[in-house]
């Protein structure tokens, strides 16, 4: 993914209430269809401030829309071996858990 403009504390500012994906686990997605379930982890944002740490959350949806849905993509891109990974906000996601 190109890196975009914003920093990430610019992005996480612009958030009311959601959560920062830093986890994902297991395997749950089907790359014909772009469904995809996935245990996850990371960070609750409230009022546009990291608040806590969360834990044993699912994500789900199809990958169409994820993508339809990136609304913001942050400046800071770590290449990884050949991928490279800047923070990015997806507007609308389904995320169970307590």
């Amino acid at each position: 993914m190109t890196p975009g403009d914003a920093s990430p504390e610019a992005i996480i500012e612009g958030v009311a209430r959601s959560l920062y994906l830093t986890d994902l686990l297991g395997h749950g997605d089907n790359l014909t269809t772009g469904d995809f379930s996935r245990g996850a982890g990371g960070i609750w944002i409230g009022g546009g401030e990291v608040a806590y740490p969360k834990a044993e959350i699912n994500v789900a949806g199809r990958l169409q829309d994820l993508l339809r849905e990136i609304d913001a993509v942050g400046d800071d891109a770590i290449l990884v071996g050949a991928i490279a990974a800047p923070t990015f906000r997806v507007a609308n996601m389904v995320v169970g858990g307590s």
